[in-house]
C-alpha cells in the first residue's frame, strides 16, 4: 500500500460537555402548586417550609450527656416514634423515666400505658419525674390489651395535636413484648386445661348425627395466634402512626424486649424483638441496650453498671455508634462518669497513678476516678456546667456526623496540666552509657 492511500487519524474528538440544568421558571412552580393543591385535601409545599409534616420541631434530651451526642447533639425528636430494646433491667424503664423528666422541664406532658404494672413511684420522683402530673392509662384489667392501647395513642395524639399543638408531649409504652393481644386475655392461662377437659367430654358424649351442624372453634376459644396477631395488629398501626404524628410535637417511646430464636443455628442474628419488622420499619430511631461487663463500685460494693446503648437505625444523622451509660442504683444515669472518662478519652486530662488532673482557665484541679470528680463536682458547682460544654463541643464531631452543633456553654477550654519530666543524676547517666543493651552503646552491623 502507497502512503498516500494510508488513511490519516481522525483527530480526537473533544469530550462531551455535561448538558447544562436548566433551572425551571417560578412561574412554573407557582402554577403546578395552584393546579395540583385541594382545600383540605392536598397542599404542594417546598421540603424547606416549616408546615412540612417531615420537619422536627422539637427535641427531647435523654438525661445523658453521651447519649444526646450521639442522637444527633440533642436527644429524641419529637414528631417521631423511638424504639428501645433490650433485655430485662437494663435500663430501658430508667431511660424512659428520664424522658419524661426533661419534657415535664419544657413545660410538657408524660403519658404512660404499663401493662407490666412494675412502676415504682419513689424510683421515678428521684429521677425527677413529677409524679402528680404524670398523665398514668389504667385500663380495666380485660381492657389492658395492644389494640386498647394504641387505638388510645392515636386519640390521645388527636386530642393533644387539636387543642393544644404548641406543647410538648412523650407518649411511652413500657413495654410491648408484656403486652397481651384482646384474643389472648379473653382465653386465658388455662388454654390447654380446657383443650384436655374438652377431649374428654367428646370421648364420653354420644356422636351427633353427620346431617347436624356442628358450631366451630373460634380462634378466641382455641386462644388465638398471639405473635402472628400482634405482629399483623402493629403492621397496620404502622401504616397509620407515623401520619398521625407528622407536623405535631408529639413523641412515642416504646420499650421492648429481646427474645432468642429457638432452632436459630447458622448465620444471622441469635436474638429477636418483639412485634414483627413493621415496627421497625415505623420506629425513626432505634436504641439497642446491653450490658458492658463493667461494673461502678464505691466503698468497695457495686453500685451500677456501665450499659452499652447501640445505634440501629437513626433517620435523622448518623445511623451508627454507640453511648456507654452508667446506670447507678437507685440514682439512674450518671453523668458524672461521662464527662470524667469523656475528657480521659479526649486526652484533657493527666493521669498520674490513681489520681488524675486538668487544667480549666489556669487553675488545676485534681481528683481520684469518677467517685472522687463527682465529690469535685459537688465541690464547685460552676465547673460542671462548663465542662459539659466543651466535652460537647469537643466529642460532636467525633460521635455525630452533624454539621452544626449545639453551642457550647463557655468558650474555655481544658488543657492538661505541665507534666514535669524529671533530669536525670550523673551516677544514672553513667548506668546508661555503661549499659550494652541501649542503643547508643550497641555496636554498629556490618554491611
Amino acid at each position: 500500500m502507497s502512503p498516500k492511500s494510508a488513511r490519516k487519524p481522525r483527530a480526537q474528538k473533544h469530550a462531551r460537555r455535561p448538558p447544562k440544568t436548566r433551572k425551571i421558571r417560578r412561574s412554573a412552580l407557582e402554577e403546578y402548586k395552584e393546579s395540583i393543591s385541594q382545600d383540605g385535601v392536598l397542599e404542594v409545599m417546598s421540603l424547606e417550609d416549616d408546615n412540612c409534616l417531615s420537619t422536627v420541631r422539637g427535641w427531647v434530651s435523654t438525661g445523658s450527656v453521651e447519649l444526646d451526642l450521639l442522637l444527633n447533639g440533642q436527644g429524641i425528636p419529637l414528631g417521631r416514634v423511638v424504639e428501645i430494646i433490650g433485655p430485662e433491667h437494663i435500663g430501658k424503664s430508667t431511660l424512659l423515666d428520664q424522658i419524661f423528666a426533661n419534657v415535664q422541664r419544657m413545660g410538657g406532658v408524660a403519658v404512660l400505658a404499663e401493662p407490666e404494672i412494675s412502676r415504682d413511684r419513689a424510683y421515678s420522683t428521684r429521677l425527677g419525674v413529677n409524679t402528680r402530673d404524670l398523665q398514668y392509662l389504667q385500663f380495666a384489667r380485660e381492657e389492658f390489651v395492644l389494640e386498647r392501647i394504641f387505638s388510645t395513642f392515636m386519640r390521645t395524639i388527636d386530642w393533644w395535636a387539636e387543642h393544644h399543638p404548641g406543647t410538648p408531649v412523650v407518649i411511652g409504652l413500657d413495654a410491648l413484648a408484656g403486652t397481651a393481644t384482646h384474643s389472648e386475655m379473653m382465653a386465658g392461662v388455662d388454654v390447654q386445661e380446657k383443650k384436655k377437659k374438652k377431649g374428654k367430654s367428646a370421648q364420653s358424649a354420644p356422636k351427633k348425627d353427620e346431617g347436624e351442624d356442628q358450631p366451630k372453634e373460634t380462634k378466641t376459644q382455641k386462644g388465638g395466634d398471639q405473635p402472628g396477631e400482634a405482629a399483623k395488629y402493629l403492621a397496620r398501626v404502622a401504616r397509620q402512626l407515623p401520619v398521625r404524628l407528622g407536623g405535631t410535637q408529639i413523641s412515642v417511646v416504646i420499650l421492648n424486649h429481646e427474645y432468642s430464636r429457638v432452632g436459630m443455628t447458622g448465620m444471622g442474628p441469635k436474638n429477636e424483638s418483639y412485634g414483627g419488622k413493621a415496627l421497625r420499619r415505623m420506629a425513626s430511631i432505634r436504641l439497642r441496650l446491653y450490658p458492658a461487663g463493667e461494673w461502678l463500685e464505691a466503698g468497695g460494693r457495686k453500685v451500677g453498671r456501665v450499659v452499652v446503648a447501640r445505634l440501629e437505625k437513626n433517620r435523622l444523622g448518623n445511623p451508627w455508634g454507640e453511648a456507654y451509660l452508667p446506670v447507678v442504683s437507685g440514682y439512674g444515669i450518671d453523668n458524672c462518669w461521662s464527662v470524667c472518662h469523656g475528657l480521659e478519652r479526649a486526652g484533657m486530662t493527666v493521669k498520674s497513678g490513681s489520681w488524675q488532673s486538668f487544667n480549666l482557665a489556669g487553675e488545676v484541679y485534681r481528683f481520684q476516678g469518677w467517685t472522687g470528680f463527682s465529690a469535685l463536682m459537688a465541690e464547685h458547682p460552676e465547673l460542671f456546667p462548663q465542662l459539659v460544654g466543651i466535652y460537647r463541643e469537643r466529642m460532636l464531631p467525633l460521635l455525630t456526623a452533624v454539621q452544626a452543633g449545639p453551642p457550647s456553654l463557655t468558650g474555655a477550654s481544658v488543657t492538661p496540666p505541665p507534666v514535669e519530666t524529671p533530669v536525670p543524676s550523673v551516677e544514672q547517666e553513667k548506668e546508661e552509657e555503661d549499659d550494652p543493651g541501649s542503643p547508643e552503646t550497641e555496636p554498629e552491623k556490618e554491611g
